[in-house]
Formats: C-alpha cells, sequence, structure tokens
C-alpha cells in the first residue's frame, strides 16, 4: 500500500484510534498487502525502516497503514480479491509514536505510523 503525505511528521499526543483490514486465515491475522507479516491482537508493533527507494511525498515501506475512519476500512473489506477472509479491525496509534497523515492509493484518507496495535476485530 501507498500513502501521499499531506502533513509533515507529527507526534501522537494521545491514543489515536484507527482501522485496519487484514486477512484472518487458520487464526492467524495477516496483512492485507504484506502478506508475510502476521500481527497478535493487543501487541505493540514498531515498522521496520524504510527502503531507500521511497519516494518523496509518498510512503511505500517503513510505516504501518491504517485508514481514519472505519467506513473506509468495511468497504476496502468488501470489495477485496481476499473478501472471505478480509475483516476489519480496530487499531491504535500508541501516545508518542511518529506518523503522517495522508490519502492511500485508492484516495481514502489515513495514516502511516511507526508503531500501531491491533486491539479487536469489528
Amino acid at each position: 500500500m501507498c500513502m501521499l503525505k499531506l502533513s509533515s511528521r507529527l507526534k501522537a499526543s494521545h491514543d489515536i484510534v484507527c482501522y485496519k483490514v487484514c486477512i484472518c486465515n487458520a487464526d492467524k491475522i495477516y496483512s492485507l498487502h504484506n502478506n508475510h507479516f502476521i500481527w497478535e491482537l493487543n501487541k505493540e508493533y514498531e515498522a521496520e525502516r524504510a527502503s531507500p527507494t521511497r519516494s518523496k511525498g509518498n510512503i511505500f515501506d517503513g510505516y504501518f497503514h491504517s485508514f481514519d475512519n472505519i467506513e473506509y476500512a468495511k468497504d476496502l473489506a468488501a470489495h477485496s480479491y481476499w473478501v472471505k477472509y478480509a475483516m476489519v479491525y480496530k487499531c491504535i496509534i500508541p501516545k508518542g509514536t511518529y506518523y503522517y497523515k495522508g490519502l492511500h492509493d485508492d484516495g481514502r484518507r489515513g495514516y502511516a505510523s511507526k508503531k500501531l496495535k491491533i486491539v479487536e476485530e469489528i
């Protein structure tokens, strides 16, 4: 997933609620666009460093991508190639985390954050 940055780098002054679409299969939660990454509920993850191929103004990797609106996530899950396994999860960008606001490659608003915690399936 790619995101066009609409803000400078921000630091969360409080926990930020956001939403992520993941694939749930065989009791494992996989990232939709990075299916080798396995999530656990209520575990905080920190993204690895971005590769040097990052385009100015766009974020491709090195950050966790999420939506700021549950309806965006539900729509993506409903129209995903993996619709049978796509689930929407409520997430938290923890206080103190660096993040960006922006538009994902599908035009939906969201975040790219260095840390993310999936807290529950919606």
